[in-house]
Protein backbone atom coordinates (compact mmCIF):
# COMPACT_ATOMS: atom_id res chain seq x y z
CA UNK A 1 0.00 0.00 0.00
CA UNK A 2 2.83 2.32 0.90
CA UNK A 3 4.46 1.86 -2.83
CA UNK A 4 1.59 3.83 -4.03
CA UNK A 5 2.52 6.65 -3.12
CA UNK A 6 4.16 9.47 -4.72
CA UNK A 7 6.84 11.92 -3.31
CA UNK A 8 6.83 15.36 -4.72
CA UNK A 9 9.33 17.42 -3.57
CA UNK A 10 9.41 21.31 -3.24
CA UNK A 11 11.74 23.53 -5.39
CA UNK A 12 15.17 24.40 -3.64
CA UNK A 13 14.52 28.64 -3.32
CA UNK A 14 10.54 27.66 -1.76
CA UNK A 15 12.39 27.08 1.66
CA UNK A 16 14.39 30.03 1.40
CA UNK A 17 11.74 31.94 0.11
CA UNK A 18 9.42 30.87 3.43
CA UNK A 19 12.55 31.51 5.23
CA UNK A 20 12.41 35.01 4.61
CA UNK A 21 8.53 35.85 4.53
CA UNK A 22 8.94 34.06 8.40
CA UNK A 23 11.70 36.75 9.18
CA UNK A 24 9.70 39.42 7.46
CA UNK A 25 6.43 39.20 9.03
CA UNK A 26 7.82 38.50 12.51
CA UNK A 27 9.46 41.76 12.45
CA UNK A 28 6.71 43.44 11.29
CA UNK A 29 3.94 42.32 13.27
CA UNK A 30 6.52 42.69 16.54
CA UNK A 31 7.22 46.36 15.44
CA UNK A 32 3.38 46.73 15.24
CA UNK A 33 3.00 45.32 18.75
CA UNK A 34 5.54 47.04 20.35
CA UNK A 35 5.13 50.54 19.10
CA UNK A 36 1.42 50.68 17.23
CA UNK A 37 1.64 54.51 16.86
CA UNK A 38 4.76 54.74 15.62
CA UNK A 39 4.45 51.59 13.16
CA UNK A 40 1.03 53.22 11.84
CA UNK A 41 2.52 56.42 10.68
CA UNK A 42 5.81 54.33 8.95
CA UNK A 43 2.81 51.78 7.22
CA UNK A 44 1.63 55.51 5.63
CA UNK A 45 -1.18 56.71 7.88
CA UNK A 46 -1.31 59.95 8.23
CA UNK A 47 -2.41 59.94 12.30
CA UNK A 48 -2.06 57.17 14.39
CA UNK A 49 -5.76 55.06 14.63
CA UNK A 50 -7.98 56.12 17.25
CA UNK A 51 -8.06 52.24 18.80
CA UNK A 52 -4.79 51.34 18.95
CA UNK A 53 -6.11 47.87 20.14
CA UNK A 54 -7.47 46.84 16.36
CA UNK A 55 -3.73 47.47 14.81
CA UNK A 56 -2.08 45.81 17.18
CA UNK A 57 -4.54 42.83 16.77
CA UNK A 58 -3.81 43.30 13.14
CA UNK A 59 0.25 43.08 14.03
CA UNK A 60 -0.78 39.95 16.17
CA UNK A 61 -1.86 38.40 12.90
CA UNK A 62 0.81 38.88 10.64
CA UNK A 63 2.95 37.82 13.64
CA UNK A 64 1.02 34.54 13.72
CA UNK A 65 1.34 34.39 9.32
CA UNK A 66 5.31 34.50 10.06
CA UNK A 67 5.29 31.21 12.76
CA UNK A 68 3.20 29.38 9.67
CA UNK A 69 5.82 30.76 7.05
CA UNK A 70 8.38 29.31 9.36
CA UNK A 71 6.98 26.07 10.91
CA UNK A 72 6.12 25.43 6.30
Amino acid sequence: MLENQVHVSAPAWSGKVLIAAAIHCAAWGLFILALPAKSAVVYGFAEPPVDLFLWQGTGLMILLFGIGYGIA
